[in-house]
Formats: C-alpha cells, structure tokens, sequence
C-alpha cells in the first residue's frame, strides 16, 4: 500500500477496523518520502483515535538539507489506545504544503503477552483418570494433537501445546505441558518361604525395585484350604 499526498492542503489517508483491545506497548512505524530538502513545516501530521471523532497527536520528525528528498522509515512517538475501532490518519494541514509525501509499509505491532496454557490437578493420568488443559480466551485454538476446543481433555500421556489465533488474525504459541502415566511399574515379590510360628521365627519379602514419588503397601493374602472328606463305608 502507498499514499501519496500532493500539494494541496486539506486532503487526509485514515485507516480504520484496527482491533486492538487487550494489546500493550503499541508502536506504529512506516516508510515516508519528502520531495523537498529545504523544510519540514508541513509534514504530514499523524494522529489515532478511538472513537473516529477525538484524534490523539503522534510525533515523528525528518532531516531537512542536501539529500533528505527521500524515503525514511519512523517510528511514531505517543500512545496508541487499545480499542476495538483504531483510527490512524495522516493529513496535509499547511495552507501551501511545500513537500509531496508518499506513506508506505505502515506497521502496528504491540508487546508479546506471551501466553500460558494451564493443567488441572493432578496433572498426570493414573486408572483411566483425565487432565484438562486450558488456554486463554480468544478467537480460535490448535492444540499439538489437532484439536481445536479452548479447554482440552487428556486422556493420553505426552507433551502439549496450543496456537492461539487472536481476533486480529496473529497468532501465537503458548508453553508446552507434559503428562505423565503415572500408573506405576509391576514388580515381583521376592523372598519367603517357610517359617515357624514357634519361637517366632520369619522369612523376608521385598519388591524385585522400586519407583520414587511412589509408595508401597504390603497387603496379606490369605489361603482358605478346602479339606475334602470321603465318608468310607465298612461293609
């Protein structure tokens, strides 16, 4: 896109439909050429607004002398509103402009939030439990698994991410979270074997290993022995 302004005062470019609500640290840049090198008095003046009635002015200057008729890139120097209409408008307010001025690459770009995906408690899949994992509100959701809901329900152990697309179209990625199957490892009672009840003696039993994070519980399994009697007849 290029605006180009001639030398009659009074004509202004505005761009319009911006959404910026929630975005911070908003800084607008473009590329402007100046035809003249002897003044600056009636450089384009650059101002935003919210509500399209009540403009806020941005600063920005160029070099005059031998030379300066040509493209500069600028960053604009105020603040930019967070709004759900931004306005941005350049316009020639000198009686005799001296300078035509061409607008090109205009650029808006905002502070990187960064964005955090949480997980519910407890974050680890154990007995056919599940974990949700949740993203921040906005427009669109591509989870690492290709779903596309805002709150994701694991029921499958790995890493995961999501893509957030934002009502203007940007997107970004959030934090990765890992689940872990927490079912734990089966291992084999080792030791036993025969003791006497009389004086007390015992054997020793133990796990073939072990897991940490994990504990152990030893249960005592109890045999019922069915004793099968034959009635003998004497004849």
């Amino acid at each position: 896109m290029c605006f180009f302004n001639t030398l009659l005062s009074g004509y202004s470019f505005q761009i319009s439909g911006i959404n910026t609500l929630g975005q911070t640290g908003l800084q607008l840049s473009f590329g402007i050429y100046k035809s003249g090198t002897a003044t600056t008095s009636d450089l384009l003046i650059l101002e935003c607004s919210s509500d399209g009635v009540n403009y806020l002015p941005l600063s920005y200057s160029l070099p005059t002398g031998l030379g300066t008729n040509a493209w500069f890139y600028r960053t604009a120097i105020g603040t930019i509103p967070s709004t759900a209409n931004l306005r941005i408008r350049f316009r020639q307010a000198a009686a005799i402009p001296s300078n035509q001025y061409r607008i090109d690459d205009i650029q808006l770009t905002a502070d990187d939030p960064g964005v955090t995906i949480t997980a519910s408690l407890p974050a680890y899949i154990c007995n056919g439990n599940s974990v949700t994992l949740s993203a921040p509100t906005e427009l669109s959701y591509l989870w690492s698994n290709s779903s596309t809901v805002q709150n994701l329900s694991v029921t499958i152990a790995g890493t995961y991410n999501c893509i957030l697309t934002s009502f203007n179209g940007c997107t970004i990625t959030s934090n990765s979270i890992t689940i872990n199957d927490s079912i734990p490892t089966q291992y084999i009672v080792t030791g036993g074997g025969n003791y006497c009840s009389s004086p007390g003696t015992g054997v020793s039993i133990g796990l073939s290993s072990s897991q940490t994070e994990y504990n152990y519980q030893l249960y005592k399994v109890l045999l019922q022995l069915a004793l099968l009697y034959r009635e003998t007849e004497h004849l």
